[in-house]
């Protein structure tokens, strides 16, 4: 977890599950320790903040083991009025770069902050990117224009590159990851 000299909201720890706390799950644990409603703790949970062993766990159920060090990242959710980078722009398509911790679409996700700022109300995600993941999504003007990319995405026709920033020694430029990343 990034070192922050700023953490508002919950005790961000470091803490350490004590043997009395083995195997109880994640939520339960935290709603005690930090004297929050199950409802607050589960949007904690859910927003992506919570590190064990320095590895995010968003699983409310995750059971705990005795020893497990707990951390809470600051809270850098971008306030609504932040504007997002355009990529790229026309009268069918815009591409914006994804800041990480913003859905994709739906409620206060990037296709609703890009609808605002470009003042366009039709504004549709043509795909999706991971709450978490960075980089760029194409979002569709209008009707026509979403119907037209969704057979290509399908097809394959358009390509998805992802990169990972890793520490610590490859042997191999190139890797194909098979497992999970959290």
């Amino acid at each position: 977890m990034p070192a922050s000299s700023h953490a508002p909201g919950p005790d961000p720890g470091p803490f350490t599950v004590p043997p009395a706390a083995d195997g109880r799950a994640l939520l339960d644990f935290l709603s005690r320790r930090l004297g929050l409603s199950r409802k607050r703790t589960k949007a904690l949970i859910d927003s992506r903040r919570v590190w064990v062993d320095e590895r995010r766990v968003w699983m409310a159920r995750h059971p705990l083991r005795a020893g497990n060090r707990i951390e809470i990242a600051p809270d850098h959710a971008a306030p609504a009025a932040e504007s997002v980078a355009i990529l790229y722009r026309d009268d069918e398509y815009v591409i914006a770069d994804k800041p990480p911790g913003l859905l994709s679409n739906g409620p206060h996700s990037l296709e609703t902050r890009i609808r605002q700022q470009l003042g366009l109300p039709g504004l549709t995600a043509v795909h999706r990117l991971d709450r978490d993941t960075t980089g760029c999504l194409l979002l569709a003007v209008g009707r026509k224009a979403f119907e037209a990319m969704i057979p290509r995405f399908r097809a394959g026709a358009v390509g998805k590159h992802y990169r990972a920033l890793a520490a610590g020694c490859l042997k191999d430029r190139t890797r194909t990851i098979t497992r999970p990343v959290n």
